[in-house]
């Protein structure tokens, strides 16, 4: 007797399960997906950050070893400079470039400002300022702003580098008014405005773990001033600095007025920039090279001040490519 077999039902889905090892491997794919884009992403971001501060290095490093000729040729020395170096005319060259170092590479716009008063009392005996002081501040406008402004900081590097030459080769993405006050700023491969340390002064602690310090330039560049490289405001010399001899340069006193009543040492320092005191052994300066410096992709600068200190000693470092460039050790 023949029976009749009941037909096997056809499947037309998956399984819950299935459903479930499906998703997970699409999931899987699309974080390593994403993963590597992203970090695709910031390889470019970094790349495009040191394109930037290459084309802007270059301009002002020719510019810095122009300033260096100049204030070693120059003759007219005005009485002011010459009290402030305490009559050494040698010194007041150095004391000079200092001087045209900053009154060409500006921080901020409340230096440019500063800068045209500076200039007029030590550029030369007619009291006339700085032509560059001048430029600048007419481009300034009435703006104001200091140094825990990136925007200003971004836009007053613009200044810097157009004074230089021109913006006419920076691309729509280097250069923009993020803060709308009509001046453009240099951004990043983030869009972020990039910021310009002249003088860079860092200062080691009694342990030496400072990890830009430790990291980013070589032992042998440590103690010495770019500016400076024949040791003419070096207070390791017995003849800038002597506490037992108060005729030392940094100990001599500055004519009041013009001067506020203090030492020519003193004024330099809170004018210019800290210089390496001798007796102050765990705070010895290390002299570093200017630097153009992105805050790179956490956003965060992580350095403070205008000698570039650390404001965490925690957190990394930021975009290392100027500070490498600085020193001649890019791409190793």
């Amino acid at each position: 007797m023949r029976q009749a077999t009941v037909p096997a039902l056809k499947r037309h889905g998956f399984t819950l399960i299935e459903v479930l090892v499906v998703i997970a491997i699409l999931i899987t794919l699309a974080s390593l997906t994403l993963g590597s884009v992203l970090k695709g992403m910031q390889f470019i971001r970094a790349a495009n950050t040191e394109r930037t501060m290459q084309k802007v290095s270059v301009r002002i490093a020719s510019k810095l070893e122009a300033l260096q000729k100049e204030a070693q040729g120059r003759q007219d020395l005005s009485p002011n400079l010459l009290a402030l170096a305490a009559g050494d005319r040698r010194r007041a060259r150095a004391i000079l470039l200092n001087f045209l170092v900053k009154w060409h590479t500006p921080m901020h716009y409340d230096e440019i400002v500063q800068n045209v008063g500076q200039s007029a009392f030590f550029w030369n005996s007619s009291g006339a300022p700085h032509p560059i002081t001048l430029q600048l501040n007419a481009r300034r406008g009435s703006r104001t702003g200091g140094l825990n402004n990136p925007a200003v900081r971004g836009a007053c590097l613009a200044l810097i580098y157009e004074s230089l030459g021109s913006l006419d080769d920076m691309t729509g993405a280097e250069l923009q008014d993020t803060d709308g006050d009509g001046l453009p700023e240099i951004l990043d491969g983030w869009g972020r405005p990039m910021v310009y340390y002249r003088w860079p002064v860092l200062y080691l602690n009694s342990t030496g773990q400072n990890r830009i310090e430790r990291d980013a330039f070589p032992l042998q560049k440590w103690g010495t001033d770019l500016y400076d490289p024949q040791g003419l405001l070096d207070l390791r010399k017995t003849e800038n600095f002597n506490p037992n001899n108060p005729l030392g340069w940094y100990q001599t006193p500055l004519p009041s007025p013009p001067f506020p009543g203090v030492t020519c040492g003193v004024w330099f320092e809170t004018n210019l920039h800290p210089l390496r005191l001798p007796t102050d052994s765990q705070r010895n300066p290390v002299y570093c090279p200017w630097q153009i410096v992105s805050a790179g992709p956490d956003g965060q600068l992580g350095l403070s001040g205008p000698f570039m200190s650390i404001a965490n000693a925690q957190q990394e470092y930021d975009n290392l490519y100027s500070y490498r460039l600085g020193i001649g050790l890019s791409g190793q």
